[in-house]
């Protein structure tokens, strides 16, 4: 069971959008489609805090190893 504030498939998409072009000119909205399809698990038309959280860790991943990445270089370079 799902506990918490949730946020509807329409919502999240169209705060995804905003927020992507906001990034960059994506053009792809079968690729926003497609991560919210993916991230409802229960196919509830609905993404929990859980769920949203599932994005932010794929988002945030990356980053961090970047980070990392970019600190070793400073670090061999001193």
């Amino acid at each position: 069971m799902v506990v918490g504030p949730r946020i509807s498939w329409i919502r999240l998409h169209s705060r995804l959008i905003l927020h992507l072009e906001k990034v960059q000119d994506t053009g792809n909205r079968r690729a926003a489609d497609k991560l919210i399809c993916d991230l409802d698990e229960n196919k509830d038309g609905r993404i929990s805090f859980e769920e949203y959280w599932t994005l932010i860790g794929g988002i945030a991943s990356p980053i961090a190893q970047i980070i990392r990445q970019q600190e070793q270089s400073v670090k061999y370079t001193k």
